[in-house]
C-alpha cells in the first residue's frame, strides 16, 4: 500500500508540473497572442493615417485646381475687358487717310505687290 500511495503520491506530483508547465505555455501563448493583436492594431491605426494622408493630399490638388482655375477666368475676364476697350477706341479710317500715312517702305511694298498683281492678270488673260 506505501508503494502504491509514493507512486500516487509521484503521478500527483507529474501531474501538478505536467500543469505548470502547461500554465506557462498557455501564458506565453496569451502573451504573443496579445503581442499579435497589439501589431494588428499598430498597423491598422498606420494604415488609416496614410488613408487620411491621401483625403487630405487630394482635396488640396483640388483646391489647387480650382484656384488656378480661378485665376485662369480673372484673367481671360481682364484680358477681354482690354480687347474691348482697345476696339472701342478704334476708328475706322479711309483708304486715302491710310495712303496719306504711307512710308516709302509701305509705297515700295504696294507698288510691288501691285505690279505682281497685274501680271498675274495678264497671264490668266493669255491662257484663257
Amino acid at each position: 500500500m506505501e508503494a502504491a500511495d509514493n507512486l500516487n503520491t509521484m503521478l500527483n506530483m507529474e501531474s501538478q508540473e505536467e500543469s505548470k508547465a502547461d500554465s506557462k505555455m498557455v501564458k506565453k501563448a496569451k502573451a504573443k497572442i496579445l503581442s499579435l493583436e497589439k501589431d494588428v492594431l499598430y498597423w491598422q491605426n498606420k494604415c488609416l493615417e496614410i488613408r487620411l494622408s491621401l483625403q487630405k493630399l487630394k482635396l488640396a490638388k483640388e483646391q489647387e485646381r480650382k484656384d488656378q482655375e480661378e485665376k485662369h477666368r480673372a484673367l481671360m475676364n481682364a484680358m477681354e475687358s482690354q480687347i474691348v476697350q482697345i476696339t472701342d477706341e478704334i476708328e475706322a479710317v479711309s483708304y486715302t487717310h491710310l495712303r496719306a500715312h504711307e512710308t516709302v517702305l509701305d509705297l515700295v511694298c504696294r507698288l510691288l505687290l501691285e505690279k505682281k498683281k497685274k501680271k498675274k492678270k495678264k497671264k490668266e488673260k493669255h491662257t484663257k
